[in-house]
């Protein structure tokens, strides 16, 4: 959102949050080894119900949480280094 394109706005701001989204998700995938969550949860899919259920049992939300932290983690160090 901070980098957001409203109406009225030039499209400078859309190339920055590209650039920043390219940022986030190349150093996102140089610690995890992709941004494709089916790989990150070792083949688990969740578009299925098997998956899902898999996903459930097998308790892959911890492993989600840690993701989530690796995201929140590099948005701070990339909004840190703009100020």
């Amino acid at each position: 959102l901070k980098y957001g394109r409203g109406e009225n706005d030039d499209k400078q701001n859309q190339i920055t949050t590209y650039m920043r989204v390219r940022e986030l998700m190349e150093r996102f995938e140089a610690k995890h080894g992709t941004v494709n969550c089916k790989h990150l949860l070792s083949g688990c899919d969740l578009s299925t119900a098997t998956g899902q259920q898999e996903f459930q049992q097998n308790g892959l939300i911890e492993r989600c949480y840690g993701y989530v932290d690796t995201v929140v983690t590099i948005v701070d160090e990339i909004y840190a280094a703009e100020e």
